[in-house]
This record gives C-alpha cells, sequence and structure tokens, in this order.
C-alpha cells in the first residue's frame, strides 16, 4: 500500500540525494541545459512547486516533485529507489498525480531521458505523447492532455502561483 507525506526540510535533503543517486546518469547534463549548478538546483527543489514523499508499506520508496505552471501541471521528477522499481509503484503514483494535483490542469508534462525506456513505456501506456525533442541531452518533452472538465476548471480559476500554491 502506497502513502504520500508532505516532506520536512531535513527528509528533502535526504530526496534530493536521492535523486542524484537515482538520475546520476542524466542530471549533469540537464543541469548543465538548465544553466543550474547542483546548489542553486538543490535550492529550486526546496522551493518550487511540491515535492510529496512515497512510502511503501511504511517505508521511504521515493518522491514525486511538481508544480503548476497556469494550466500545466509540470512533473520534475519521479524517483523511487532502485529496490522498488519494477512493482507497479510508478503507474500507482503516477495515477495519483494525476487524480490529486490534475484538477484544474489542461495537460501534465515531464521530461524523460531517452536510455530509461522503463519509464518512457510506463508514461506511454498512460497516454503521454512527445511534444519536443532535446537532443543534446537525449531527452524528450512528453505531455498529457487532460479531460475537458480539467481545461474548463483552470480558465475559471485563473493561473497557478509558481509556487505550487
Amino acid at each position: 500500500m502506497l502513502t504520500y507525506t508532505r516532506p520536512d526540510v531535513d527528509e528533502l535533503d535526504k530526496l534530493f540525494d536521492l535523486m542524484r543517486n537515482e538520475a546520476s546518469e542524466y542530471l549533469k547534463d540537464s543541469l548543465w541545459l538548465i544553466g543550474l549548478t547542483v546548489s542553486a538546483f538543490r535550492a529550486k527543489f526546496k522551493s518550487v512547486g511540491e515535492v510529496v514523499e512515497v512510502l511503501s508499506d511504511e517505508e521511504p520508496a521515493g518522491f514525486y516533485w511538481i508544480e503548476k505552471r497556469r494550466d500545466i501541471l509540470h512533473l520534475h521528477g519521479i524517483i523511487l529507489r532502485r529496490e522498488f522499481q519494477g512493482r507497479g509503484l510508478g503507474r500507482e503514483a503516477m495515477l495519483r498525480i494525476e487524480e490529486e494535483h490534475g484538477r484544474g490542469m489542461s495537460a501534465i508534462e515531464l521530461g524523460v531521458y531517452r536510455g530509461n525506456g522503463a519509464a518512457r513505456r510506463l508514461y506511454e501506456s498512460l497516454g503521454y505523447v512527445v511534444v519536443r525533442q532535446l537532443d543534446d541531452i537525449h531527452f524528450d518533452i512528453m505531455r498529457k492532455t487532460l479531460s475537458h472538465d480539467n481545461a474548463e476548471s483552470a480558465a475559471s480559476s485563473g493561473p497557478a502561483r509558481r509556487d505550487g500554491g
């Protein structure tokens, strides 16, 4: 059973380190592309959007990091510890993201490293399609359009704040 919590400041540091370990093969190129140092990226991780820790039977399994950008929900990342991968937790977390955070949004957008075939297959099976390719870093931007009801709700509620609130 998965549960979700909001991590405190100390837990955010641990989750950031988890991301650096689990996503190390493409994180350096991504930071170069967006022009951020690791310390600047750490500050952004702690201050932009919302980080949600994923627990599997009370055991820390990973996290996701989202940001509302007007009517688009941007998934900065979903990171699972290696021992929790391949169990369907990523699918379950993605469905929760859409249900819990997708209300009022017209689409969900995310980036995926081309070498991460398992993640790409998951996103495609959930209806995400490639909308932009970043060939220099072997990264694709994928998007899933949400129901028309979500877009109408977003239009009536106005733009979301950049801090995810």
